[in-house]
């Protein structure tokens, strides 16, 4: 592994980027939580009519994940921009998860302390490098 000030501007500018979003779309979540989690929604679940407050139409959210369940259709359409916002939040961080791996042979989801280790000596080499070239 081989890194530059170049690798590491990149490197903090993805990151700002993952923050920023995530930053963002907890704001546009809270907001549409705290203003709208008494609106009870009616709908058909398993045969049966019932009424719920979408606190916990957001609680079946979080334990199921926003794809492919009830909740997470019924909150879509009357919360797109929360949607959206993670949307751009899960896209920045895939965008600095793939710089990661290519740029620094890293997967961020499974390091192990040999990539640790990896990283420690890359940086060294780069301080050292900087240091005799000056």
């Amino acid at each position: 592994m081989k890194i530059t000030r170049d690798t590491i501007k990149e490197l903090h500018t993805l990151t700002d980027k993952v923050r920023t979003a995530e930053a963002t779309a907890s704001e546009i979540l809270r907001t549409a939580q705290d203003r709208f989690n008494h609106v009870e929604e009616t709908f058909e679940r398993e045969g049966k009519e019932i009424t719920v407050k979408r606190k916990v139409l957001w609680d079946e959210v979080f334990l199921l994940g926003a794809s492919d369940n009830q909740a997470a259709k019924i909150l879509q359409d009357r919360h797109p921009e929360v949607f959206e916002a993670y949307k751009v939040q899960e896209d920045a961080a895939g965008e600095l998860q793939k710089f990661v791996t290519v740029q620094m042979d890293i997967n961020m989801k499974s390091m192990r302390i040999s990539d640790y280790v990896a990283l420690t000596e890359a940086m060294i080499d780069l301080k050292m490098t900087e240091q005799n070239g000056k």
